[in-house]
């Protein structure tokens, strides 16, 4: 049984003195414009209303005795703990400054962690002080004139306060870790690529910024997939600005960038586009997810430079001659195919040249390289000598 007994706090009117000096720095902090008298009014006044509740509390605990110096100490704790958390707020923003932290990262470390220990401190202090104020409320007003409190009661009351501010200020930091800390694990077997070292250079030595826009709807697992990798992408290099719009929603955008279709991957810099459309259905999109940093590495080649063409000289027994791939084509590698796929991927597009479509005559101005690849019978000698 809870243990009845006198005590009078002058409970109310020191719960809301503490209670309108917290309310009066939160609106000169926050409410009324920066620089004004009326700040500084409200936050001098309000903390002087706190300090006052303070000492009261601390004054009431000294006088108190026998059992109701419990109740007393409770009220000057949770008081207290209010009165630091406000001495936290107020200096928060100058405490780096006042102990020397030049650095300006550091400083706001510093200041980012004190903001959030007093949020958690006044949260508890005052969850608790208002839940053990309102059932010694209860009590005084249901006995009456004798003013009996049931102290079992009020302290039982104000630790499930204190567990109830404990929980919401751990799911408060849970919030912010998580958003500070976005990650995606995928531990499953065909999990999306993520970037690779090849494709973070090649954005890093970009001219411009690369920038991805995406055009996926709302609550699409494909597009989460896609968005964690180009995340890590933008996260790796700063030369990577990632946008995310419904098509629907930006209709001039998408026009502008010709997608016609959700789904859409945009990749573009210095004017120059690439896009990459995904199925809709994740199990269809799952092999194109598990490619994707081989399939962007390819569009970035195209994106960081002009497409040039190679040529492969034909006519004259070299592997490339129609007749040798299909010879090839029964090896265990394949012939030729890698060598011109290799060239594809950077950004070449691979032609063949010989005598009947120009290199009797000179080899093509748009030609950034010519390639010979064992030819099994020498070159006319009207075949130009730089195809030789």
């Amino acid at each position: 049984m809870g243990v009845k007994l006198t005590f009078r706090l002058t409970p109310a009117r020191l719960s809301w003195l503490l209670l309108a000096g917290l309310l009066a720095v939160f609106a000169g902090e926050r409410i009324v414009p920066s620089i004004g008298l009326a700040r500084w009014v409200l936050t001098a006044g309000g903390s002087a209303r706190v300090l006052a509740a303070t000492v009261l509390r601390f004054l009431a605990w000294r006088r108190a005795a026998g059992a109701a110096r419990t109740l007393a100490g409770l009220f000057f704790a949770t008081t207290a703990g209010c009165a630091l958390a406000l001495l936290g707020f107020l200096l928060a923003g100058v405490l780096g400054k006042v102990l020397g932290i030049g650095a300006q990262a550091e400083g706001g470390r510093l200041d980012t962690a004190l903001l959030v220990l007093a949020t958690i401190l006044l949260a508890v202090s005052l969850v608790t002080h208002l839940a053990a104020q309102w059932a010694a409320g209860v009590d005084q007003r249901r006995d009456g004139e004798t003013g009996a409190i049931d102290r079992l009661r009020v302290t039982r009351l104000a630790a499930t306060g204190a567990t109830v501010a404990l929980a919401a200020a751990f799911l408060m930091l849970l919030g912010y870790v998580t958003s500070a800390r976005d990650a995606t694990l995928d531990l499953g077997y065909f999990k999306t690529a993520s970037p690779g070292g090849a494709v973070i250079r090649i954005t890093e030595r970009l001219p411009g910024q690369l920038r991805v826009v995406f055009f996926f709807p709302p609550a699409s697992e494909v597009g989460d997939q896609a968005r964690g990798y180009f995340r890590a992408l933008a996260a790796a290099s700063r030369n990577v600005r990632v946008e995310e719009h419904d098509r629907l929603a930006a209709p001039k955008l998408a026009e502008q960038f010709g997608v016609t279709e959700d789904g859409t991957i945009v990749l573009t810099n210095r004017e120059v586009t690439e896009r990459l459309t995904l199925p809709a259905s994740l199990a269809e999109a799952r092999p194109r997810l598990r490619q994707l940093d081989e399939t962007v590495q390819q569009m970035l080649m195209r994106v960081a430079r002009q497409r040039r063409t190679v040529y492969l000289t034909v006519g004259h027994g070299e592997l490339n001659d129609p007749q040798s791939r299909d010879a090839l084509a029964q090896q265990p590698y394949g012939g030729i195919e890698a060598f011109r796929s290799l060239f594809g991927m950077l950004n070449y597009q691979v032609s063949d040249l010989g005598v009947h479509n120009g290199l009797g005559q000179a080899v093509p101005a748009d030609a950034a390289l010519v390639v010979v690849l064992g030819p099994h019978r020498p070159f006319l000698d009207a075949e130009p000598p730089a195809a030789r």
